[in-house]
């Protein structure tokens, strides 16, 4: 008996190492879905690989495969959608698309780890989505969005009946932003059983009002240097078309500055008053060249959304009106000032710095010889003493300072010193012209490291 249970353990474990090394060959083997995306009616197919030599190469080969997931519902979404639809909607069909793909990479759930397999250099994953749980989840929100934008659609009906514009331009806005990102696809509006898209008769009713909308600015051109202590205020007013035909003020219209990226800041745009008006300051300018500031109705704050985090653009397409100011961003003007004073007498002739003027040139400043035109003053003082004659050769020594100040302020932002730089020849003043000379390189390379960190510090 013992020893019939003595082979019987040793048939089952020999069986498990059997079964152990034949799964083992079976993950070693390369599956087809590696080679050949599979193809299949019922769910969205994502595969995705990493080498196993990248970081995180498992989140890698995930992402992967999730963002082919996305591409593949898309592409299905736009092929399912007639392009009268789309276009009916007021919208691109790259825009459509667009969007569409935004919404799905950020909406993407239900989806679940099939398969993976992975070699000594190589990891790869399969992921699937059932389509018809996708469908069915994309059917829920799309109800959920169609009750709230025809909820926001009726109100701004009502408040525009009551010419209460800003109210209805915000439900208005607010509808568009629900539905903005089932935008073309052609949900009808609940509130009427005949009406046409629901998208297309809020962006109608957000549209006639834009288009009564007027926005102006003044000044339209500003010229400055980037180093300016402060810069000119725009004045932004906006007024409306009312039934009789007269512009009158917008109040509470929130107002949105686009500018280029890295280049301009500018301070935070108050919603216009009751005479329409508000305005707004440039803080820094980063770069120089010419520029436009974009003013237009912050549509996306009236919302309740944040332009710059939203995945997709629920307004593409809309007429916005706009006004625009032209910045020219000049080189900063610098008038250098200096004296020397000459074994205690003092030249009335400045220090030539020929090689300082070139270098502040090439640093994109301008050199000028005017002092009320200058934006900075630079100063660069030299005093030079006599040293020792031994066996006829004199020694001399030059000590200096530099400093650069704000001309419109009198603020000094830089100052350097410079001690006991010497110089020799057959005579004093042949000893103090080279340790002037040697002086003046070295406040050259300082007057460089000066501009280039006041360049750094207005990045």
């Amino acid at each position: 008996m013992e020893v019939q249970n003595l082979n019987f353990l040793f048939i089952k474990k020999a069986s498990v190492l059997v079964m152990s090394l034949f799964v083992s060959v079976v993950t070693l083997t390369q599956p087809a879905w590696v080679k050949h995306s599979p193809i299949d009616t019922d769910y969205y197919i994502g595969i995705g690989n990493a080498l196993k030599s990248d970081n995180n190469y498992m989140d890698k080969a995930r992402n992967t495969a999730l963002a082919r997931i996305t591409s593949n519902i898309t592409v299905s979404i736009v092929s399912e959608t007639s392009n009268k639809v789309i276009e009916d909607a007021g919208i691109i069909s790259q825009t459509f698309e667009s969007n569409i793909n935004s919404f799905a990479k950020s909406q993407l759930q239900g989806y679940e780890e099939f398969e993976k397999w992975e070699n000594k250099k190589e990891y790869w994953v399969y992921y699937r989505l059932s389509k018809s749980k996708y469908k069915q989840i994309m059917m829920q929100k799309q109800l959920i969005a169609k009750k709230e934008a025809s909820q926001y659609f009726k109100l701004g009906q009502t408040a525009l009946k009551n010419n209460n514009i800003i109210t209805a331009l915000t439900f208005f806005a607010k509808a568009g932003n629900s539905i903005g990102s089932f935008r073309g696809m052609g949900i009808k509006n609940i509130n009427e059983e005949m009406s046409s898209y629901l998208d297309v008769d809020i962006f109608i009713e957000l549209n006639n009002i834009l288009a009564a909308l007027q926005i102006t600015c003044t000044p339209n051109f500003i010229k400055s240097s980037k180093y300016a202590s402060s810069f000119k205020k725009v004045n932004v007013e906006a007024k409306i078309m009312n039934a009789n035909g007269t512009l009158i003020p917008f109040k509470d219209l929130p107002i949105k500055a686009q500018a280029p990226i890295n280049k301009i800041e500018y301070n935070f745009i108050e919603p216009t008053n009751a005479n329409g008006k508000t305005t707004f300051e440039i803080k820094k300018i980063y770069e120089n060249g010419n520029f436009q500031v974009k003013i237009i109705p912050d549509i996306w704050a009236l919302a309740g959304i944040d332009s710059k985090t939203a995945f997709y653009d629920a307004f593409a397409g809309l007429n916005l009106p706009s006004a625009n100011v032209s910045i020219n961003v000049i080189p900063a003007n610098v008038f250098i000032q200096s004296n020397v004073t000459n074994f205690e007498n003092i030249t009335n002739n400045p220090i030539t710095l020929i090689k300082a003027k070139q270098k502040i040139t090439e640093l994109n400043f301008i050199v000028t010889e005017f002092d009320d035109m200058a934006d900075f003053i630079l100063e660069a003082n030299a005093q030079i003493r006599k040293g020792t004659e031994m066996q006829g050769i004199h020694t001399a020594f030059a000590s200096g300072s530099i400093a650069l100040i704000i001309n419109s302020t009198g603020d000094e932002i830089f100052r350097k010193s410079l001690q006991e730089i010497n110089g020799g020849g057959a005579s004093f003043d042949l000893a103090g012209k080279q340790a002037l000379e040697r002086l003046s390189i070295t406040m050259v390379d300082e007057i460089e490291k000066m501009l280039t960190l006041l360049q750094t510090e207005k990045k």
